[in-house]
């Protein structure tokens, strides 16, 4: 492992948002509800939206789908706070994790998906083969990537930044 990194992680477990998340008695458990309900909220209106192109619930319009847009990117920023305070406690654990890293692609995908192509899908009503192609991938993606933050529990090598050096 490069010396920077090692020199990285130990700034960011050392740095008092680590601190106050890791051993406060409420910043893990704040952290990891206002995660888990951001990426609930993230996750679970990107579900509907894909389910709703893949031809479920026909009665709602698609462009009525735009007004879950506030919703999804606050959600996103909330998800975006909470992971880097969640991040901050235990940056070795997450930072030599592969996993990590795919569910931060998987992420990008989704969000890039859900910016573009889908809202040009939802204003503009096209062809119902594009719509289902755009809703299964919606779908795909996110489901990856609850899977893949899942197994970021138990995929670890290290802890902390000691288990890297020795210390």
């Amino acid at each position: 492992m490069p010396a920077f990194f090692i020199t990285l992680l130990s700034w960011i477990e050392e740095s008092a948002l680590a601190v106050w998340v890791g051993e406060s008695t409420w910043g893990f458990p704040i952290s990891l509800v206002l995660h888990a309900f951001g990426m609930g909220l993230l996750a679970g209106g990107n579900l509907a939206m894909g389910l709703r192109l893949l031809g479920a619930a026909p009665a709602i319009p698609l462009i009525g789908l735009l007004r879950l847009y506030p919703v999804l990117w606050g959600s996103a920023g909330l998800s975006l706070v909470s992971g880097v305070m969640l991040l901050s406690a235990y940056p070795a654990k997450a930072l030599t994790n592969g996993v990590f890293y795919f569910k931060l692609s998987l992420i990008a995908i989704g969000l890039w998906l859900l910016a573009k192509p889908v809202r040009q899908l939802l204003q503009q009503g096209v062809d119902t083969a594009v719509q289902r192609r755009y809703g299964a991938a919606i779908l795909v993606i996110w489901l990856a990537t609850i899977t893949a933050g899942r197994f970021l529990a138990y995929t670890h090598n290290v802890m902390r930044v000691s288990d890297l050096t020795g210390g």
